[in-house]
C-alpha cells in the first residue's frame, strides 16, 4: 500500500512539473519556465522539436537567465539576463563550434563596461570599454586572427583623438595619424603594402565604396577613422580608414555567389591601388 502511495505521489509531481512548463497566468500571459521549439516559430528554419530558446517568464515578461540556441537546438547561441523583458547584466554569444563570439554587459538597454569580440579560433578580434551613454570610450583595439594588434586608437566623447595606428600582421606600423575631434590633423606614417599584384587600367579609375547604413556588429562607425564593415551575409566587406564615410585607405573584400572570397581590392588615399592576395 505504501509503495502504491509513493508511486501515485511521484506521478502527480511529474504531472505538476510538466504542467508548470509553458504555462500561462489567468490573463493568458506566459508565466513560469518556457521552452520554445521550432514548431512554435516555423519561420526561423529550426526542426520542429529543436529548442530555439528557453527561460522564465513573469506574467508575459522575460526575467532571469535565458538561453538561445543554434539551428541544431543543442548548441547555445546566446546566454543572457533579462529584467522586465529587457536585456540587463552580463551576456555571452557563441559560435556553432561552442567558442565564445562576444561577451559584454547591458545596463538600462545600453552597452556598458568591457565588450570583447572573438574570432572562431578563440582569438580576440576587438576589445573596448563602453561608458554610461553606451558609446566606446578610451582605448579601442582591433586584432588579427593571429593575436597581433590590427588597429589601436583612443576616443573622447565619441570622437577619435590622439594617435591612431594601424599595423601589419608582423607588428610593423602600416598607418599612423594624429586625430583631433574625429578628423585627421596630421599624417605621421604611411608604409607601402606588400604582396600586391598588377592591375588593369580599368581598375585604376575605380573609386572606393561609400557607406550610408554600415553594418558594424554594434561597433561605432566613424565617418572619419578606422572601421570594419560587414555585408548582409555577416562577411567582412570593408576594412580600413574612412573619410566622410568613404573608404580611404583599406581593403574591399569581394565574394563569389557561393560565399567564397575571390578577390581583395586595396585602395590608397581614395584611389584604387592594387589587388591583394587572399
Amino acid at each position: 500500500m505504501m509503495k502504491r502511495f509513493w508511486s501515485i505521489c511521484f506521478c502527480c509531481a511529474a504531472f505538476s512539473l510538466t504542467m508548470a512548463q509553458n504555462a500561462k497566468d489567468n490573463n493568458g500571459k506566459k508565466h513560469g519556465k518556457w521552452v520554445v521549439r521550432g514548431k512554435d516559430k516555423p519561420n526561423l528554419g529550426y526542426a520542429d522539436d529543436a529548442v530555439v530558446e528557453k527561460g522564465t517568464y513573469s506574467h508575459g515578461r522575460k526575467i532571469g537567465t535565458w538561453l538561445k540556441f543554434h539551428k541544431d537546438g543543442k548548441t547555445v547561441k546566446l546566454k543572457g539576463n533579462y529584467e522586465n523583458n529587457r536585456p540587463s547584466g552580463n551576456y555571452t554569444r557563441y559560435y556553432v563550434n561552442g567558442n565564445i563570439k562576444e561577451s559584454g554587459t547591458f545596463i538600462e538597454e545600453k552597452q556598458q563596461g568591457t565588450l570583447t569580440k572573438y574570432y572562431k579560433n578563440g582569438q580576440i578580434s576587438y576589445q573596448a570599454n563602453y561608458g554610461d551613454q553606451g558609446q566606446e570610450t578610451g582605448t579601442v583595439r582591433h586584432y588579427f586572427e593571429n593575436g597581433a594588434v590590427q588597429a589601436e586608437y583612443a576616443l573622447k566623447e565619441g570622437k577619435l583623438n590622439g594617435i591612431y595606428k594601424q599595423f601589419n600582421e608582423d607588428g610593423t606600423v602600416k598607418f599612423s595619424y594624429r586625430m583631433s575631434e574625429g578628423k585627421i590633423s596630421e599624417t605621421l606614417k604611411v608604409t607601402s603594402s606588400k604582396n600586391t599584384e598588377a592591375f588593369s587600367s580599368n581598375d585604376s579609375n575605380e573609386k572606393p565604396p561609400t557607406v550610408k547604413n554600415p553594418i558594424t556588429k554594434g561597433v561605432t562607425f566613424f565617418p572619419e577613422g578606422y572601421n570594419k564593415v560587414y555585408n548582409e551575409n555577416d562577411e567582412i566587406w570593408l576594412d580600413g580608414n574612412f573619410k566622410e564615410g568613404q573608404l580611404y585607405d583599406g581593403k574591399v573584400y569581394i565574394y563569389s555567389n557561393n560565399g567564397l572570397l575571390k578577390q581583395i581590392k586595396i585602395f590608397k588615399e581614395g584611389k584604387f591601388h592594387s589587388i591583394g592576395q587572399n
